[in-house]
């Protein structure tokens, strides 16, 4: 695993988290569309098959981002962030209902997981 600042750079796992902890640092978009917010942000994890750049979507009222595309440098997150949003407006191919079926499944995986770590 490779870390990196949002100018490519390598940087050290304590830059790392000091970059993080302030979401000014790792924000890169975000546009609130009323049903759902997407959000782009420099997450700085480079590993294969992973980018530094990752772009959510949530539904309005929730904390549940779903990744739906990353990115490798901050220009082509800014310009997929767009294409997102474009997406979102369209509901293109039924995107609001794969998005609510993708939340759902990924709260449930989450709470059978952190069942199974408490009964083992």
């Amino acid at each position: 695993m490779t870390l990196r600042d949002r100018a490519g750079q390598e940087i050290s796992r304590q830059r790392w988290e000091e970059l993080r902890r302030s979401q000014g640092d790792s924000l890169v978009a975000e546009e609130d569309l009323g049903v759902c917010i997407v959000r782009t942000v420099w997450e700085g994890v480079a590993t294969y098959p992973g980018d530094p750049y990752a772009t959510g979507v949530a539904l309005a009222g929730t904390e549940a981002f779903t990744t739906v595309a990353t990115a490798d440098t901050e220009q082509d997150a800014q310009r997929t962030h767009q294409r997102v949003v474009e997406l979102v407006r369209r509901d293109t191919a039924g995107l609001l209902g794969r998005l609510t079926a993708a939340i759902a499944a990924d709260a449930t995986h989450r709470r059978e997981t952190a069942n199974e770590a408490r009964v083992s």
